[in-house]
């Protein structure tokens, strides 16, 4: 396990909610990492995760190639947990989940660095949806070109701050009714973000490669 020691790691998103628990355990195993976000100043409060000079925010916009390039060459592992709910704009899901992964992966491919992709549950299953479709496709496209990667294809994450059990939680306390999507018949597989993240640095550490999981 020893190998893993200083390895370099960037993981884009890493500010989010899954981001700030998975850094406190790349930190706890001795990586030293990057953090590219659109406002380094923003992730300050990263910084107490690890010891001095170990995590290192970087301003950096998903359109920007050339820094791209520069963060995966300098990396010996590269992780990609940036993912969006809905769009702002036009194919923004496209824009985020499969163009801004294909440039990863092309990047990856000439550099020879391990890949860990975060997707989503049943992205297989719901290619009606535009937000499986892409997710999806850049799946299949990091099947295709990679040769060092894992893909993790968690259900629903929870844990302190998430952004779904938090937001209900909050809304029954000032309102009598909560609304039930889809009539109350969807089914969820939530998982627990730092099961996730434990799951991550065992893939790391077994060194595992060329495999799908869903947690």
């Amino acid at each position: 396990m020893d190998y893993l020691r200083n390895l370099k790691v960037t993981v884009f998103g890493g500010t989010g909610f899954l981001g700030r628990h998975l850094i406190k355990y790349l930190c706890d195993n001795d990586f030293i990492i990057k953090v590219p976000t659109r406002n380094p100043a923003k992730g300050y409060f990263l910084q107490p995760l690890g010891d001095v000079g170990q995590i290192n925010l970087i301003k950096f916009d998903i359109s920007d190639n050339e820094k791209l390039k520069n963060l995966i060459k300098d990396s010996d592992i590269v992780i990609n947990l940036i993912g969006i709910l809905y769009e702002k704009k036009r194919n923004d899901f496209f824009k985020v989940h499969y163009d801004f992964v294909k440039r990863i992966v092309n990047n990856i491919k000439l550099n020879k660095k391990t890949f860990i992709q975060v997707s989503a549950l049943g992205v297989n299953k719901f290619e009606n949806s535009l937000y499986s479709k892409s997710k999806f496709n850049s799946d299949k496209y990091i099947e295709k070109n990679l040769k060092r990667f894992s893909i993790i294809r968690p259900g629903l994450i929870f844990g302190p701050e998430d952004n779904f059990f938090n937001k209900f939680a909050k809304m029954s306390l000032f309102s009598p009714l909560l609304p039930l999507i889809m009539g109350g018949k969807t089914k969820f597989q939530p998982v627990y973000v730092e099961d996730v993240c434990k799951g991550i640095i065992k893939i790391l550490k077994k060194n595992i490669k060329n495999k799908i999981f869903e947690f």
